[in-house]
């Protein structure tokens, strides 16, 4: 009796295990990466338009980067108080 209840738990449990639901793959691309690899005509002409028309723009005088400009020619030795240029140190004038 045991020997066929083992046997029936067996044959139940390894049918159970032919039993499987269909699992469907769905290969498709978010939303983020349809709008990522998107093609836009409109924005890319707006773009090149306004990129024609560009020119060279002279950029803004940032303080900080004058005083250290003005510090780099101090160590460099090239900053001069006068309006003639002082001899180097350790010559003759």
């Amino acid at each position: 009796m045991m020997k066929r209840l083992m046997m029936g738990v067996a044959i139940a449990g390894l049918s159970a295990c032919g039993i499987v639901p269909p699992v469907y793959l769905v290969d498709r691309h978010t939303v983020m990466e349809l709008e990522a690899s998107g093609d836009w005509p409109e924005l890319e002409k707006r773009l090149y338009k306004q990129s024609l028309n560009m020119g060279p723009v002279s950029l803004a005088s940032d303080p900080v980067a004058q005083r250290r400009e003005r510090a780099l020619r101090v160590l460099n030795g090239e900053y001069t108080t006068t309006e003639t240029a002082a001899p180097p140190a350790g010559t003759a004038p």
